[in-house]
């Protein structure tokens, strides 16, 4: 029997950007240019913390690459 191997790739996750954790910065009052804020830290659920996603090859046939500069929403690409 052939067992056929399925590669798996890393990649970063986009919403922590591999920190593993989101920091959102919260204003409480701002008067012209002095604001008094606190920073909140939240877990990232998307990659589980880890801050890199796995995929699997099988996975990865699935998404669609643009290559003529535009995303899928008609917004250009940087």
């Amino acid at each position: 029997m052939v067992s056929k191997r399925v590669r798996s790739h890393t990649i970063i996750c986009s919403q922590c950007h591999g920190n593993g954790f989101i920091k959102r910065k919260q204003i409480i009052l701002q008067v012209w240019n002095l604001a008094i804020s606190f920073a909140r830290i939240k877990q990232c659920k998307i990659c589980n913390s880890q801050g890199e996603i796995k995929i699997d090859e099988t996975k990865i046939s699935n998404i669609h690459v643009f290559n003529d500069g535009f995303d899928h929403h008609g917004h250009t690409i940087n």
